[in-house]
């Protein structure tokens, strides 16, 4: 596959340039430049060989730990939250779906996720998203899991980004206090 380049997204996308195939989250491309403007969520497109093959959105949040998988919540101590980079969404021009291009822009999202706690110590602990309920079973082979409650259409879905570094200090100090 080429290379995919991410670029903030400067200008509106027009429905007559861009669709996805799922009006819901076409709606959601189409509204994202204004909610960037508001800093309420980071919008990008994603362009390979000078072709829109899609776009997605971020935004930094927090899940309350008893909604929180299990695994996690186990350590919660006296937090009652845990941060997250929520995925507001990923599409992907339609007559590219299959070609790659979204778990291409997936591993990019992570990329991202693993800067922001390697490179500037945010404490990111978990990407989340809500994954459409076609799609669940692609996420998981891509090692994302499910928690908390579905609703009709979409699935509550996790990859704990807990550093490996942080998980063996964790259990010395564990076996420490035994």
């Amino acid at each position: 596959m080429a290379i995919i380049v991410i670029n903030r997204l400067h200008e509106e996308v027009k429905k007559e340039d861009f669709s996805c195939g799922k009006e819901s989250i076409d709606n959601m491309v189409y509204e994202a430049y204004f909610t960037s403007l508001l800093q309420f969520s980071n919008a990008y497109k994603a362009v390979c060989d000078n072709e829109t093959v899609g776009y997605f959105m971020t935004s930094l949040g927090s899940i309350r730990l008893d909604f929180a998988p299990e695994s996690i919540a186990q350590y919660a101590g006296k937090k009652d939250t845990i941060s997250t980079l929520y995925i507001d969404f990923i599409a992907v021009k339609k007559e590219l779906h299959g070609c790659g291009f979204g778990k291409a822009i997936m591993k990019i999202i992570e990329k991202k996720a693993e800067t922001l706690i390697k490179q500037y110590e945010w404490n990111v602990r978990l990407i989340t998203f809500n994954a459409t309920k076609d799609n669940v079973d692609k996420y998981i082979s891509w090692g994302f899991q499910q928690y908390g409650k579905e609703d009709v259409y979409t699935v509550p879905m996790f990859k704990d980004l807990w550093m490996d570094q942080n998980r063996n200090c964790l259990m010395k100090y564990m076996e420490g206090m035994v």
